[in-house]
């Protein structure tokens, strides 16, 4: 029986190395040009690596741990890292048309073919997409256009232009190249593998055109469901091992201040890193939002559609230095404090000097965090606060509460959670959750937790109260809150829900119902346009929540279709959506950060030199790095295994529950409310995680 044992053992290691070698090669190796003897050499050794890795952990982790647990634990565990395995796998997502590295590349090259006997076409030619089989699109990055512009709809190539598009690449099933046809379209030749088909785009309306590429494959079906067994078994793998390292190595809770001024120190590399970037792209980095809230700045018309803190907050920086990069030279400063002071807070719980300074540095570089803080959003200090307040949380039960005894940490509790407030209307909620799990958690120090109450209280409803009405604060924010009805409101009516005569008379009269501009990643499509009647929407306030709950009964698929794409934000790691990472541009070689205005506000780059690399680099980052640098369902996902590592390791509840609320809480209100997949509104949670880095080295062996 011990013969069986061990070869059973030896298979399981084997189809594992197997596994890890085949997903390694879908996630990386699939980019490189490697073929014959070559990709032989790799997958042979990979999946040697893969049989090794799995040997040694499972004589060094999981039997130890599981000579530790209950057996009814054990098959919790095997069911909790399967589970999660399959949610990570639709959530990155794993697709298993990447398994295609194992056969021969396709060129594919698109042409115009001119009309008029001229060598430039007359017409506009639109390329939406190409997929692989009928479900997994290309990347539109991996297209090269020489003349053809790429945009969130795909790659265009506007009249009077020539040039062609080219794509080189493996298809696992057979390619539908789309385009879109119209009235505009002209002719194109398509050139697949080299035999060519001349494509007519013109229509009398707006439509799809499918053109079918050839790909003589055999055994796609098959591969398929190996790319997915061992997607699955790589990752649940990989999961069973980090739970068992949480059993067999149990930490406790520790807090060891160290001196008040030590953080100064880790502060300085976000700091250099800001002034380099708003050097680079000065005086700030200004979208549409920033704009209007300039304007708010110059004209003192202000309102709350954005909590008008932010805009009151720029009027007074603006009267010290009437420029944008007033504001955003205070935000610098302010990251570079929350970096430093979060490093030195970590260190205090055991985090070594040569990791506090690794942190640092990453968070210094991470693109997000420097272009974030010359950006004029008031996501940026609500995103500040968000993660001042998580450390607070990990420092409070770290001491098991003692953390509170101090004064001067509950004001700095109360200010945290004030900014949190006071920046975005959702973190009223955030704030109210979190003292009622304080409270709850930690009863002792009820006359700290319940002065930091009381002064937040104070301070959040004093400005949003007495202080907007000094200065004539117009209230709208209820108007933003009720988009988010109006996003299910274009779902249902997009999807042919069936209206009662007074449905259909209200909603025809905020815009046609034959021209609803549904797009469930945004709701700006239908808001912000001409056609909408925003002063009738304004007016019907009262309305739109039970006519919600009615189409919501009435067809519940529709709703549930829609937050399952406007929820993708948070819970997936490449978003399907079109995401907004930041404001910066390059167009025929030119940087643009600063959008049009009419109020003076230009590009002056102090430091020139360094603007064009840098936008290089932020707009490579978030278009082949996305996943990793830029991806808030990413970042989410860090969180949570490390927490649930951290969790496992203390054998607490309460640990868990205290540093978990804040993300966690953040999260579930923008997985119902979100109506725009766009990365500010997570950036909070994405700096919580690049912090929550600092708990793999917290506590006490």
């Amino acid at each position: 029986m011990r013969g069986w044992k061990k070869i059973l053992l030896q298979g399981i290691w084997l189809g594992t190395g197997t596994a890890f070698a085949i997903t390694v090669c879908a996630l990386v190796l699939r980019q490189l040009d490697l073929s014959g003897w070559k990709f032989g050499l790799v997958v042979v050794i990979l999946t040697a690596l893969g049989t090794f890795i799995a040997q040694s952990l499972t004589e060094n982790i999981y039997l130890p741990a599981l000579r530790r647990i209950p057996i009814w634990q054990r098959v919790l565990a095997v069911l909790f890292a399967a589970g999660f395995s399959l949610w990570l796998m639709v959530a990155i997502p794993m697709r298993p048309e990447w398994i295609a590295f194992l056969f021969p590349k396709h060129e594919l090259t698109i042409t115009p073919i001119p009309q008029d006997g001229t060598s430039k076409s007359s017409s506009q030619l639109w390329m939406e997409y190409l997929s692989d089989g009928n479900r997994y699109r290309i990347p539109l990055h991996q297209f090269q256009g020489e003349g053809w512009q790429r945009n969130d709809d795909g790659w265009i190539l506007s009249a009077g232009n020539t040039g062609s598009l080219r794509w080189y690449g493996r298809l696992l099933h057979r390619g539908y190249l789309v385009f879109r046809g119209g009235p505009e379209g002209g002719k194109v030749l398509v050139q697949w593998d080299g035999q060519s088909r001349e494509i007519n785009l013109y229509a009398s309306e707006v439509s799809q055109i499918i053109v079918k590429l050839e790909n003589p494959q055999p055994f796609a079906r098959p591969l398929s469901w190996l790319a997915f067994a061992a997607y699955w078994v790589a990752l649940t793998w990989c999961v069973l091992s980090l739970v068992g390292y949480a059993v067999l190595h149990r930490r406790y809770s520790w807090l060891q201040p160290v001196p008040f001024l030590s953080w100064i120190g880790y502060s300085i590399p976000p700091f250099l890193t800001g002034l380099i970037y708003w050097l680079a792209f000065y005086p700030a980095i200004l979208s549409e939002d920033s704009i209007d809230q300039w304007r708010q700045v110059l004209t003192g018309q202000f309102n709350d559609w954005a909590p008008a803190i932010y805009t009151l907050l720029t009027a007074g920086m603006a009267k010290l230095w009437n420029s944008p990069a007033s504001m955003t030279l205070l935000q610098i400063i302010a990251f570079s404090m929350l970096i430093g002071w979060g490093v030195g807070q970590l260190r205090s719980l055991g985090l070594s000097a040569w990791a506090g300074w690794g942190m640092s540095i990453l968070l210094a570089l991470v693109p997000a965090n420097p272009v974030f803080a010359i950006t004029h959003w008031k996501d940026v200090p609500y995103s500040y606060g968000l993660a001042g307040l998580f450390l607070i949380c990990i420092l409070i039960a770290e001491s098991e509460g003692k953390w509170l005894t101090e004064k001067r940490h509950g004001l700095g509790l109360s200010l945290m959670a004030t900014v949190v407030f006071l920046f975005r209307h959702n973190g009223v909620a955030i704030f109210i959750v979190v003292f009622i799990v304080l409270l709850a958690l930690y009863r002792n120090y009820w006359k700290t937790i319940g002065l930091a109450v009381l002064v937040g209280s104070a301070v959040g409803l004093g400005i949003r109260g007495p202080l907007y009405d000094v200065f004539q604060v117009e209230r709208n924010s209820y108007v933003l809150g009720d988009t988010i009805f109006l996003h299910h409101f274009g779902a249902h009516i997009t999807r042919g829900t069936p209206l009662t005569d007074e449905e259909k008379a209200y909603l025809n009269a905020l815009m046609p119902l034959d021209s609803w501009p549904y797009y469930c990643c945004n709701v700006s499509p239908i808001y912000f346009t001409d056609h909408f009647n925003h002063e009738l929407f304004a007016q019907n306030h009262s309305r739109h929540l039970s006519l919600f709950i009615r189409l919501a009964l009435r067809n519940p698929e529709v709703d549930l279709q829609h937050w399952a794409c406007s929820s993708g934000l948070v819970w997936q790691v490449c978003v399907s959506c079109t995401t907004l990472y930041h404001n910066i541009e390059i167009i025929d070689g030119n940087v643009h950060w600063i959008n049009d205005n009419p109020y003076g506000v230009t590009e002056q780059p102090v430091l020139p030199d360094l603007t064009l690399p840098l936008a290089r680099f932020l707009v490579w980052s978030s278009t082949h790095g996305a996943g990793i640098l830029w991806s808030a369902g990413g970042a989410f996902y860090v969180f949570l295994i490390i927490w649930g590592m951290a969790s496992l390791q203390r054998r607490s509840w309460r640990w868990a529950l205290m540093v978990g609320v804040i993300p966690i809480l953040q999260s579930s209100i923008m997985l119902l409310v979100n109506i725009s997949s766009d990365f500010r509104y997570q950036y909070g949670v994405f700096l919580i995680a690049l912090f929550s880095l600092g708990l793999l080295w917290a506590g006490k062996k």
